[in-house]
């Protein structure tokens, strides 16, 4: 047979927009999924980096002659001027301006010539600008965005200059202020200005009469391109990281060791990894040593950390203070080493890394809660033994730490960026109502292609067949809570007290897995990986169904979906033979 031919709806990760993922068949649209997540997102994309939300908060960000820039004088100081299309642009069009300032040789703070923008949020942000002089020489000028940094242009070629935010208003100002060192006159070339949530400066993003964001924003389907190779539609349940900043290192509590902002370029493809390096004396040393919250007790708690070897530093480890717990890493591979046992340390419940390539590896650590101590400790080694002990410290040796998360649960997720507070990344669901003509109403075969991230025992992952209610639905349950992480095809028509339970006879595990469930009254059937795991002869009268939900508990709950890889979906309307089953899902 041909699967292609013969399947009613095929799902296969690719092509999406905002609130939808494309199906490859049928093609009219008519099987195109609805997707929803109430909030933003990161992913891997198809660089291999992770992909954040950014937004330019500023408006007319290329249109100076905008009201929304004012361009304004004090004192003896003239009206700062802007001239379009002046010259070549840093991209290489023709949308660069020519910006003057004079302050006629005044000589006092309240003489002033420039132009400003306000903006909101302004906390926690970096104001940059493209700019070069138009005439050879050295000029100093002011850009602020409340509170002023002086910085000299030198160069007749574009530079993107930026502040990180110093004052306390949202205001991006440019121009010349006299009695700080700022030039008299003024003549040069500027374009591209942009305010962002960020401490550092990140690719340009236009904007004209509003703020505007790119990335993962809410209700965009996230295919993730973790590891390589096709992209796969990441889902995943609500989740919060505690720890903020996940990461300027340099407003944390340190052990002993000096934290650098900005020095390497991080798994988002920016320059805004930490340096932690080293002090001179003899001690444990700790990237961070932070109070993250009041733990409760009893309570599971994640933490995970992306680092990259320096110098010197040949292991990184976790420290969760409440009973003394650690988990060590190889920076060289990100192998687990583990713990010492004549320390008497307990290890944590569950550890794990992951590698990113350019020798960065996301170090994981999952705990649970002894006492209400919640604390995110990182410590570092000179060696890669199972021991820790304390460094002899030469003031160089260094590595580099980034991208800080603390979470509740067994697992880890995608990554979620705070900043001064923590933030909370919502459920992500797909699902298509109104397709009754695409799902076999008497028998038929649903399959899936997934990477099962994290297997926890009491959250489940379901794709659901129904009529939108919990009286009618079939479902094929990835790792049923309480069932020792077994998949499970489960039928319920309400309306003749139907209803049938089937269990695998194997677990599913952490990985690739393809999983088949085919209904008809006295031929049910599930496989996993080829192998028939679960089957039944019982007889009744199908549901009928008309939606496809994938991730929840139920038609309508979502809540407790497990973090799930879907690499692809598809619905047959009748029930395959049990060889083309085994076909269907051999690995």
């Amino acid at each position: 047979m041909s699967f292609y031919d013969d399947a009613s709806l095929i799902m296969f990760p690719s092509g999406y927009k905002e609130d939808k993922i494309y199906s490859l068949k049928p093609t009219d649209g008519s099987g195109d999924l609805t997707f929803t997540r109430a909030s933003t997102a990161t992913r891997v994309n198809a660089e291999g980096l992770i992909e954040k939300v950014r937004t330019n908060l500023l408006t007319y960000s290329n249109t100076f002659s905008n009201a929304a820039w004012i361009k304004t004088n004090q004192g003896v100081g003239s009206v700062a001027v802007v001239t379009p299309n002046y010259t070549t642009d840093p991209f290489g069009g023709n949308n660069a301006w020519r910006f003057e300032c004079n302050l006629n040789g005044g000589t006092t703070t309240n003489d002033r010539s420039w132009m400003l923008n306000t903006f909101s949020p302004f906390a926690n942000t970096t104001s940059s600008i493209y700019i070069k002089l138009n005439i050879a020489g050295s000029k100093t000028i002011i850009l602020s965005n409340g509170g002023g940094d002086v910085q000299t242009i030198t160069s007749t070629e574009w530079v993107r200059i930026n502040i990180v935010t110093l004052g306390s208003s949202g205001e991006f100002r440019i121009g010349l202020i006299g009695g700080t060192g700022s030039s008299d006159t003024l003549d040069c070339s500027i374009a591209f200005a942009q305010a962002e949530v960020s401490d550092v400066a990140t690719e340009y993003i236009p904007t004209t009469t509003a703020a505007v964001s790119v990335g993962m924003l809410a209700d965009v389907p996230r295919i993730d391109y973790t590891g390589g190779g096709c992209g796969s539609l990441l889902l995943e349940k609500q989740s919060t990281n505690l720890a903020f900043p996940s990461e300027d290192l340099t407003a944390l509590t340190t052990g002993g060791m000096t934290n650098t902002a900005n020095q390497t370029i991080s798994p988002d493809g920016t320059q805004n990894a930490d340096k932690s390096t080293i002090g001179t004396t003899t001690r444990f040393y700790d990237v961070i040593t932070e109070p993250i919250i009041v733990a409760t007790i009893g309570t599971t708690y994640t933490t995970s950390f992306f680092a990259k070897k320096g110098t010197g530093i040949e292991s990184i480890y976790f420290f969760q203070g409440d009973g003394i717990r650690i988990a060590k890493f190889n920076l060289n591979n990100g192998a687990y080493i583990g713990h010492s046992p004549s320390d008497g340390y307990n290890a944590f419940s569950s550890y794990s890394s992951q590698s990113l390539g350019n020798g960065w590896y996301r170090f994981t650590a999952t705990y649970t809660a002894a006492t209400t101590v919640g604390k995110f400790v990182i410590g570092v080694s000179t060696n890669t033994n199972n021991s820790v002990t304390a460094i002899s410290g030469n003031g160089t040796d260094f590595v580099y730490v980034w991208g800080l998360q603390y979470e509740i649960g067994s697992y880890v997720s995608s990554y979620i960026p705070t900043v001064a507070s923590s933030v909370t990344r919502l459920a992500d669901s797909a699902s298509k109502t109104g397709i009754s003509s695409l799902i076999g109403q008497t028998q038929g075969t649903l399959f899936v292609d997934i990477d099962v991230i994290n297997l926890n025992p009491s959250n489940v992952s379901r794709i659901i067949l129904s009529d939108g209610t919990t009286n009618n639905y079939i479902f094929l349950g990835i790792n049923e809570a309480g069932s020792g992480n077994l998949s499970r095809l489960f039928i319920n028509n309400f309306g003749t007290s139907f209803s049938l339970s089937l269990f695998s006879s194997t677990a599913i595990t952490i990985g690739l897995h393809k999983l088949a469930l085919a209904y008809k009254s006295g031929e049910f059937a599930l496989y996993l990986d080829g192998n028939s795991v679960a089957s039944s002869s019982a007889t009744g009268t199908i549901p009928a169904t008309s939606q496809i939900v994938i991730g929840g508990t139920s038609p309508s709950t979502i809540s407790n979906l497990e973090t799930l890889v879907l690499n692809k979906s598809i619905l047959f309307p009748t029930r395959l033979t049990n060889t083309e089953l085994q076909s269907l899902t051999s690995l």
